[in-house]
């Protein structure tokens, strides 16, 4: 992956013959070191970034992995099925005040900056 997370990508980083040979390698492996039945169609969608890269930029343009993690540490907040939207809403605007409560009230050496400090690490 971080031959296609860099802020300079090379043509040959992108050519078949390093990542998308690499991929293809880790895909027609997967089965035989993982067991068949992990297999998922989440394996074979690695197969076609090397071309989205080519396309698009470098992944950190335009993947989800930055939201993804954002959207582990708000499941974590969340409680139950009723008043799924409320509750992201309220989560959301939560992560989103913290900082800023952080550098109004919060000491960072006190209970509630270690608090603090506990929240942010999902």
């Amino acid at each position: 992956m971080d031959l296609l997370s860099t802020d300079s990508i090379n043509k040959s980083d992108l050519s078949l013959s390093k990542a998308g040979k690499l991929f293809f390698s880790f895909c027609s492996r997967f089965p035989a070191i993982y067991a068949s039945r992990f297999t998922s169609m989440n394996i074979h969608q690695l197969l076609p970034l090397v071309d989205n890269v080519r396309d698009l930029g470098p992944l950190f343009t335009h993947s989800c992995f930055h939201s993804e993690d954002d959207n582990s540490c708000t499941l974590k907040f969340l409680n139950g099925t009723e008043s799924i939207d409320g509750q992201i809403v309220s989560v959301v605007s939560f992560t989103q005040k913290l900082p800023e409560i952080r550098t109004k009230y919060i000491l960072s050496q006190s209970e509630a900056g270690e608090l603090y400090h506990y929240l942010l690490s999902g």
